[in-house]
C-alpha cells in the first residue's frame, strides 16, 4: 500500500494551561509539541499522511484527541509525552500500549528497540496500561511514548536539547514507517 493511503495522527501531549511538568521554565507541553512537529515533518517528507491533534498551543482535552483521530479513521495515533517523578534520579525513556492490544504491543516494541539502538538514554521498557485514556479510547492501533525524565536535570539538558529532539523524532518516525510497512 502507497504509503499516502495510510493516516497517522500524532498527539503532542498536553496544551494552553494543562502544562504538563514543567522544570527549569521548560513544559512538558512544549517538548511534546517539538518532537511531534519533528515527527509530523519527517513522515510528510516520506509521502505520509499526517495529522497532529494540536498544531499550536491550542487547548485541547483528552476526549476531543481521541475524537479527532476516531474520526479520521486513522491508522496509527501515537502520543508524544516527557515523564516527571518526585524522584529526581529517575531516568530514561518507556513506551506504553494499551492493555491486551497486540497490535499496541508490536508498534510500541518497534518504537522501544529503536530509542535502545540509537539513543543513549536508559530503557525503562515497554509498559501495558489500560488506565491511559488516549490509549484506551482511539479505535486504532496507538501507543503513547515518555521520551525521558523531565524531573532529571542531566536528562532534562539531553531532551531540550535540538539534536537530541532530532535523534528522538527519527527514531519515533523510522519506527512507525517500519510498522506501516510490515
Amino acid at each position: 500500500m502507497e504509503n499516502e493511503n495510510k493516516l497517522i495522527v500524532i498527539d503532542p501531549g498536553h496544551s494552553d494551561d494543562d502544562l504538563g511538568a514543567t522544570y527549569d521554565d521548560i513544559d512538558e507541553k512544549d517538548l511534546n509539541l517539538v518532537i511531534a512537529n519533528l515527527v509530523h515533518s519527517q513522515l510528510v517528507n516520506y509521502n505520509y499522511n499526517v495529522h497532529l491533534t494540536r498544531y499550536d498551543d491550542l487547548k485541547l482535552d483528552l476526549s476531543t484527541r481521541c475524537k479527532i483521530a476516531n474520526s479520521m479513521n486513522a491508522d496509527l495515533f501515537v502520543s508524544i509525552h516527557h515523564n516527571a517523578s518526585k524522584i529526581e534520579s529517575a531516568i530514561g525513556y518507556e513506551v506504553i500500549y494499551y492493555t491486551n492490544s497486540e497490535e499496541g504491543c508490536k508498534l510500541s516494541t518497534l518504537i522501544l528497540d529503536q530509542f535502545k539502538d540509537k539513543l543513549d538514554m536508559v530503557d525503562r521498557g515497554l509498559k501495558e496500561r489500560c488506565n491511559l485514556y488516549v490509549l484506551k479510547n482511539t479505535d486504532m492501533v496507538a501507543c503513547l511514548v515518555e521520551c525521558g525524565f523531565m524531573s532529571n536535570p542531566d536528562e532534562l539538558k539531553l531532551i531540550n536539547n535540538p539534536k537530541n529532539q532530532i535523534k528522538i523524532a527519527r527514531c519515533i518516525t523510522e519506527d512507525i514507517i517500519k510498522y506501516i510497512t510490515k
